[in-house]
């Protein structure tokens, strides 16, 4: 990161304008398997924000362009407004799913309460995780539901993401198998 800017304000508010440029910078999402890399472009800063627009990154591989901007506190990145362009990222959202996807997303909110929303084309996505019917119905049986208290500390990121299937979508383990535009095996 490179910053050219004036620093004015307080020690308790310090209040930076100016100009930047992210060279080759990335980051990862805490508790997601989301990895943006090779961003580059320019941020511009005004007091309390830094703005960003058509900005190119790479995110699990595939291509995006990153628009938005950040508020500042004591220079930390404290709430985000963006949105994201996607085209062909690869994600892994659960774990035992693949799939590749196109669209537009956004995020708004603080580090603690995100909400994430938009519309994703899935192109392709398979899923492969064995399925055990009888030790599922043994675990139902058994299962009773013991009460617990609610903790907000994995609750920092809401969806509200449209999910429109229309490619390769296919399902292959013990129990199916789904040829490619028949998906009712």
């Amino acid at each position: 990161l490179q910053v050219e800017g004036h620093v004015s304000g307080t020690v308790a508010e310090p209040l930076l304008v100016g100009t930047g440029r992210l060279r080759d910078a990335g980051f990862q999402i805490r508790e997601l398997p989301v990895n943006f890399s090779a961003m580059n472009g320019d941020l511009a800063f005004s007091q309390n924000r830094v703005f960003f627009d058509h900005l190119p990154a790479l995110v699990n591989g595939g291509r995006a362009e990153l628009s938005g901007e950040a508020e500042l506190v004591r220079f930390v990145p404290t709430k985000v407004r963006a949105s994201a362009r996607l085209d062909e990222v690869n994600l892994r959202v659960p774990a035992q799913l693949s799939a590749t996807v196109s669209g537009q997303l956004a995020v708004t909110g603080s580090w603690d309460s995100m909400l994430l929303s938009g519309r994703l084309d899935v192109l392709r996505a398979q899923y492969t995780e064995r399925v055990d019917l009888e030790k599922s119905l043994l675990e139902f049986r058994r299962r009773t539901a013991a009460p617990r208290s609610f903790d907000r500390k994995g609750e920092w990121l809401r969806f509200d993401v449209a999910l429109v299937l229309g490619g390769d979508i296919r399902i292959e383990n013990d129990h199916y198998k789904t040829a490619e535009g028949n998906h009712s095996e």
